[in-house]
């Protein structure tokens, strides 16, 4: 892939040239938003990483001009001021994932790698589902109790297709305080490599489903069925989570071909 990275620090450009490189990928590099105009203006590009905080124009400033004005690119925002309100304010100006610094190697080029399945991916095989269902980004979905004021919250079968096989899931302990666009659940491909996945709701987990243990390959094949949910979430405030949530048809990604 050809990538474009926007870091004010050229050691993290560097470094992320000498990671990606040897890999077959193109990496052109800026230090601001202006630079990374001018780059882009002339140069073709699969996929842009942006530090969230760049002199002048914000990286997540800039992630929301490219966004409507670049839907050919998909942007990831790295940072160093890892906060919940950072991947959601990223998720919702269109970026594709968060990866907080500092990270490894291998965590960037898993990452690289969900682009490069994303970009060739189809979701015609996705059945539709109903309204009750609300994704954040492209992680994960939640259906509201709204009587209960709980919700149950699962996997968002797009993040499967972007990881070469999906083999395991691992949610957050009951208990665990969930915060929406933080860490929910680690699931892992056939490789053995590890994904986060951002959750959808903020709450208290209360249970796991029981089938996560008994019949987890179901869930895996099928996360949009009935039952596939992970968790439930207790003490859930619908109105403030649902300001960042999305019908699956609303997605902030497009469907980018492969060039």
């Amino acid at each position: 892939m050809r990538i474009l990275v926007v870091d004010d620090d050229d050691i993290i450009c560097q470094g992320i040239r000498k990671v990606l490189k040897p890999h077959g990928h193109e990496i052109m590099t800026a230090n601001n938003a202006i630079e990374s105009r001018e780059i882009l203006a002339q140069n073709p590009f699969d996929l842009v990483i942006l530090d969230f905080l760049l002199p002048g124009t914000s990286g997540l400033g800039l992630a929301r001009e490219l966004s409507r004005e670049r839907p050919d690119l998909i942007l990831v925002l790295i940072s160093g001021f890892s906060t919940v309100s950072t991947t959601v304010s990223g998720i919702n100006s269109g970026v594709f994932d968060y990866l907080p610094k500092p990270f490894k190697n291998q965590d960037l080029l898993n990452l690289v790698q969900r682009v490069e399945y994303r970009r060739q991916a189809s979701f015609d095989h996705i059945d539709r589902p109903c309204k009750e269902y609300l994704f954040f980004g492209e992680h994960s979905w939640v259906r509201f109790n709204r009587k209960r004021g709980s919700a149950i919250a699962g996997l968002d079968p797009r993040i499967v297709c972007t990881i070469d096989g999906l083999a395991g899931a691992e949610p957050a302990s009951v208990g665990f305080n969930l915060e929406q666009g933080g860490y929910f659940l680690n699931i892992f491909n056939t490789t053995g490599n590890r994904f986060s996945v951002w959750s959808p709701v903020t709450g208290s987990i209360v249970r796991w489903n029981p089938a996560i243990r008994y019949d987890s390959d179901r869930i895996l094949n099928d996360p949009l069925a009935e039952n596939a949910w992970f968790v439930e979430v207790d003490n859930v405030d619908y109105s403030e989570n649902i300001k960042n949530l999305r019908a699956f048809q609303d997605s902030p990604i497009r469907v980018i071909p492969s060039r």
